[in-house]
């Protein structure tokens, strides 16, 4: 909701001599806010549950690999170990992001401190994309170097080299629609109740 749609219900409410309350639309713009916390929240939620299921398709995928190969080398055993440790971190990552959103109330906090705590979640939003980018690219030259000793052709460390880089894309356009416009929208609503609590 607009900031100068709200104020022009004030003007309008006011002539009309019907009085708005003013506290009436604060809590439509926090319970706007609120929804879009409640998003985050769902998101954070459902890539926890990610984490635990990964790990075992993961592993499961390197079993099936080495059936169909008939071997399971010491390097794909070191692959599943750091991929298993990314997934872990990632799991308590996530469980903490999921942890700090529940903590934050729309409705009773105060704005200043709701201000803070949304400005710090992105800030953590951001550091654990740079750890995930930090992780996959060593991952993925470690997954080449195992993959060296197989005398695999050109072409599929081609094909590894343009995935990296399409992950790297994706992951950023997914943060960006599910995490940072909702971040926005929040921090912008946030503002509208700071402007409107100044024209009281």
């Amino acid at each position: 909701m607009e900031l100068d749609t709200l104020k022009e219900l004030w003007v309008k409410s006011s002539k009309s001599g019907s009085f708005l309350n003013p506290e009436d639309i604060q809590n439509m713009l926090r319970n706007e806010n609120q929804g879009a916390l409640n998003k985050l929240i769902r998101l954070e939620k459902t890539f926890i549950f990610i984490a635990i299921l990964i790990i075992p398709f993961f592993w499961a995928t390197l079993y099936m690999h080495s059936l169909i190969k008939n071997e399971f080398s010491t390097g794909l055993v070191w692959l599943g170990i750091v991929f298993t440790a990314y997934v872990v971190y990632t799991f308590f990552m996530q469980c903490y992001k999921y942890k700090y959103l529940k903590s934050i109330n729309m409705m009773s906090m105060n704005i200043i401190a709701v201000s803070k705590l949304i400005t710090k979640y992105k800030k953590i939003v951001v550091y654990d994309l740079v750890v995930g980018f930090c992780w996959a690219i060593p991952f993925v030259c470690f997954l080449i170097l195992v993959m060296l000793g197989k005398n695999e052709s050109v072409g599929v460390y081609i094909f590894f080299a343009i995935y990296t880089i399409l992950l790297f894309i994706v992951a950023i356009m997914l943060h960006r629609k599910y995490y940072f416009k909702r971040i926005l929208s929040i921090q912008q609503t946030l503002k509208e109740i700071k402007e409107f609590q100044k024209d009281e």
